[in-house]
């Protein structure tokens, strides 16, 4: 018999095995940085990967699917972390933007204090205390914060960036954007750098240079008179 067929002489037949591709789709799929999407996949896929090792002894693979298992876990942890902590970020910011606001309006000494340290104005060619002052003059006192129109947070190798822009409500109503980027200082965020944009700021120059990039034409509106209609109406054109 032996001769004839060798291959029957050799012991026991063993069954070819191959590691479970849904155990190898697991792992990686843990280690991708897609917020929820790449953790939820390494669970589920290891859980299948795990279902479909234990029902034949053909397919390995289980310490793999386990470690995709686990890596999805703490995917799903680091991500909710940092879904947390963009919504607290969010629904907090409005006040030490406001607050910086009023302390810059009072000196920049204030301002500097109430902002991170660094504070860097984002106004081309700009210097913070003639900024300080042209907002003086031709806004008045700082009122409140307007609505919020963009909230940007970014999370990478090199920490968390985060900027604002709001519409920025003065004392004589007229209209200015004022945007923010934010630092965190001591647990607390604070601002770091601003930029502002107004029609009525387009013919600034300081330090003999233009900061916000435009020239107003000479009928700008007087915003301290009184009206019914929303400031921005009573602006000419500009260009």
């Amino acid at each position: 018999m032996s001769e004839l067929d060798p291959g029957l002489s050799g012991g026991p037949y063993v069954p070819a095995t191959q590691t479970s591709r849904l155990a190898v789709f697991s792992f990686f799929s843990s280690l991708l940085c897609l917020p929820g999407i790449s953790g939820l996949l390494g669970v589920l896929l290891g859980a299948l990967a795990l279902r479909q090792i234990n029902s034949t002894n053909t397919i390995t693979g289980s310490n793999l699917a386990l470690t995709g298992i686990l890596g999805g876990l703490m995917n799903l942890v680091v991500w909710g972390g940092v879904a947390q902590h963009y919504a607290e970020v969010q629904k907090h910011i409005d006040e030490p933007t406001s607050a910086f606001m009023a302390a810059y309006l009072k000196s920049e000494a204030d301002g500097e204090a109430a902002a991170a340290p660094g504070l860097r104005p984002l106004m081309r060619h700009g210097e913070g205390e003639l900024i300080r002052k042209a907002l003086l003059e031709r806004f008045g006192g700082f009122k409140e914060l307007g609505p919020r129109s963009k909230f940007d947070y970014k999370f990478d190798i090199k920490g968390e960036h985060i900027s604002t822009t709001y519409a920025i409500v003065f004392n004589n109503g007229a209209p200015c954007t004022g945007r923010f980027e934010y630092a965190t200082n001591e647990k607390e965020l604070r601002v770091v750098g601003f930029e502002f944009t107004s029609p009525v700021l387009r013919d600034l120059t300081i330090n003999n240079q233009n900061g916000l990039h435009g020239k107003s034409t000479p009928d700008v509106g007087d915003f301290s008179e009184p009206s019914s209609n929303d400031a921005a109406s009573r602006l000419k054109s500009f260009k």
